[in-house]
């Protein structure tokens, strides 16, 4: 895989969508482990101060409720090291969540611990230790002092510990007394601490591990039906292609076959009218009866006439040869031919015209003629039905787009457009085939009273045919000039 490759996979919707994932995980590992970090270690702090004055209620009314105030300071020490007292406090240390618990005299020295081990010692510029060796009522520490955090940092590999005085009146007593003892509790938070940052370690991996597997089985679900849809389409596209060959093959069978009658009518049916007005002529000599003379004159110069006229406009018709000056010299042609049934308008544009510039057109001859064969069933249609006062014809070509555009518009009573009789004509089918078959688009729009619209775009970029086509064009007419052309297909053409 290249750099490319890796490139375009980064910028693809499931690799955006795991990267967002993964950021959103990163945003719950960091914010969840420092807020439930700070709030599981502001409810501990809380906790032990709640522990504290239990416990200082409790060595008032379990051990020294009977002495008066001198003497509780002064036996605090020794009673503080019998067995009955590390009893007592061990029942009140029932149900704490209590590491270890230590009792400290006025001047730092310790008194009682549950860690006969420890050694650990208060200095005497603790503020606490200097508050109660001042003797300050206790009323007057509460505020300040009464809980206070031994390094001033808190870290989760650290034990936890918070002091509190313990006083000669109960806490709860209202009255001022003053401090007997420092007691510390002392607490484990690291272990709870890594509990609760991996519980959040969990909740992201969940997240993470079930979002992105949602995203890649929604991903493959969709590939899949991304395929099948692709699958489909290249089939419709198929379908779509075939269609379009069979309607060119059938267009150029009917051109074919047309060609094959114009010739058979130019050749053949002409010159065997042409034998038989030159025997009608050489009868005519042979005949003294006037009369009859003249009837065999008049039905030579009917068989001439059809011969001259009827049957070359038809041949004309069949094969319309004019297209080979151009587009435009062939919708001329139906203009003068239809101007006897209807007034026909034709406008040619600039763009359009430029194309077919000195008798050379860059326009291939199967738009040439498609373009005509829509135009002349567009006129027939509306020269029969439409009652039309007047038939517009457009022809174009639009620079932008690169599309050759004809349009046809009557004034005539129109149709209802999506009615299937309308819409299933012969005529409409047979102009949407060619436009079709050209690789265009039909359009026809008509409202009952308000005449009939069509439109035919077809694809054709001039420059490129006229960068192809110019000098085989210029050749092919050089050799016939376009004044000196009979529009009537020679027999086999």
């Amino acid at each position: 895989m290249n750099l490319e490759q890796i490139g375009n996979y980064a910028r693809g919707p499931v690799a955006v969508g795991l990267m967002a994932i993964a950021l959103i995980s990163a945003v719950i590992v960091v914010g969840g482990t420092r807020f439930s970090r700070e709030d599981y270690l502001e409810v501990t702090r809380n906790q032990q101060a709640r522990e504290l004055d239990f416990l200082g209620q409790a060595i008032h009314y379990g051990l020294l409720r009977d002495g008066t105030s001198g003497d509780l300071r002064d036996e605090i020490g020794p009673l503080a090291g019998t067995p009955e007292f590390d009893e007592f406090m061990r029942r009140s240390l029932f149900g704490m969540d209590v590491a270890k618990l230590e009792m400290f005299g006025l001047d730092g020295s310790i008194l009682y611990t549950t860690d006969p081990g420890s050694t650990l010692s208060l200095q005497p510029s603790h503020p606490l230790v200097q508050e109660a060796r001042r003797g300050i009522p206790a009323s007057a520490l509460a505020d300040n002092v009464a809980i206070s955090d031994l390094t001033g940092k808190l870290d989760d590999l650290q034990v936890m510990q918070t002091f509190g005085l313990m006083l000669d009146r109960a806490p709860d007593s209202g009255n001022a007394g003053r401090p007997m003892a420092i007691l510390a509790v002392h607490r484990d938070v690291g272990s709870r601490l890594a509990s609760v940052n991996r519980t959040v370690w969990s909740v992201a991996g969940v997240f993470l591990g079930g979002l992105s597997a949602v995203l890649l089985i929604v991903n493959h679900i969709s590939d899949r039906s991304r395929q099948r849809l692709e699958a489909a389409n290249v089939e419709l596209r198929y379908r779509e292609a075939a269609v379009r060959e069979s309607r060119e093959r059938m267009v150029r069978a009917d051109e074919a076959a047309k060609r094959a009658i114009a010739g058979d009518l130019h050749g053949t049916v002409q010159t065997k009218l042409y034998a038989v007005w030159m025997k009608l002529g050489m009868v005519s000599d042979k005949v003294a009866d006037e009369a009859v003379r003249g009837e065999i004159e008049g039905l030579a110069e009917d068989v001439d006439r059809i011969r001259e006229e009827d049957i070359r406009q038809l041949s004309h018709r069949l094969h319309p040869s004019i297209v080979r000056v151009g587009a435009a010299a062939g919708l001329r042609s139906l203009r003068d031919f239809y101007e006897s049934l209807l007034p026909v308008e034709l406008e040619v544009g600039d763009a359009a015209a430029r194309l077919e510039e000195g008798g050379v057109s860059v326009i291939p001859e199967e738009p040439r003629l498609g373009v005509y064969r829509i135009t002349e069933l567009a006129l027939t249609n509306v020269a029969r039905h439409a009652r039309a006062t007047v038939c517009a014809v457009g022809w174009n070509y639009e620079e932008k787009s690169r599309e050759l555009v004809l349009t046809i518009v009557d004034d005539g009573v129109g149709f209802q457009s999506s009615a299937e009789g309308d819409s299933g004509s012969l005529g409409l089918v047979t102009m949407s085939d060619y436009a079709d078959a050209l690789g265009g688009t039909f359009e026809i729009n008509s409202t009952p009273g308000e005449g009939t619209r069509v439109e035919v775009r077809i694809p054709f970029d001039a420059d490129e045919f006229s960068t192809t086509t110019e000098t085989g064009s210029r050749a092919a007419t050089s050799d016939t000039p376009v004044a000196m052309v009979d529009f009537v297909p020679e027999a086999g053409n």
